[in-house]
């Protein structure tokens, strides 16, 4: 992909990974290291990520995934990133506070973007899961019962016939104006 609307325009929630073809730990590497440079508030940094990608701790984390029924596809998902809120530093906490703003949320949001798009970028299928067995994630990958597991991101490469979906999105003028509400 030549330009970042290029990604945002081709990158799609993958929910069929092809179980043959494991993800390269250089790949990985890179798409950690563009959620690492993502933009924060006050500079805060406030994540944490685990990579899991040995073939053994895969169905152990995918069944953490799985447990309400949901997400079955993972359990063809070659790597894993496991995003953990960290600490906020202390401007950003103040900052937060007084304006009754969550910035970690929106810190964390933006990392996992910037993690899908290089993934796109590496030719790596993405999917991010939000629903899933947080005290067996803690337990499984010995993550402090202090801290919280905010989303888990599936990666693999595509099975099959990778066509690009539809985007079913809301128009330009539906969200977009001008100088004005």
């Amino acid at each position: 992909m030549d330009t970042l609307l290029g990604l945002a325009q081709n990158r799609q929630s993958c929910r069929n990974f092809d179980p043959a073809r494991p993800v390269e730990r250089e790949k990985l590497t890179a798409c950690l290291e563009a959620a690492r440079l993502s933009p924060s508030a006050c500079n805060s940094q406030p994540w944490r990520y685990i990579a899991v990608d040995e073939p053994e701790r895969l169905p152990q984390l995918a069944a953490c995934l799985q447990e309400t029924g949901l997400n079955r596809f993972t359990e063809n998902a070659r790597a894993f990133v496991v995003v953990i809120e960290g600490r906020q530093n202390f401007t950003a906490r103040m900052g937060g506070s007084l304006k009754n703003q969550p910035f970690s949320g929106i810190d964390i949001g933006l990392s996992v973007a910037h993690l899908i798009l290089a993934a796109a970028d590496q030719g790596l299928a993405s999917c991010v899961v939000g629903w899933f067995n947080e005290r067996k994630i803690k337990m499984l990958l010995g993550i402090p019962k202090t801290r919280r597991v905010r989303l888990v991101v599936s990666l693999g490469y595509a099975a099959g016939d990778d066509v690009l979906r539809d985007k079913d999105r809301k128009s330009f003028d539906e969200i977009v104006t001008f100088n004005h509400f």
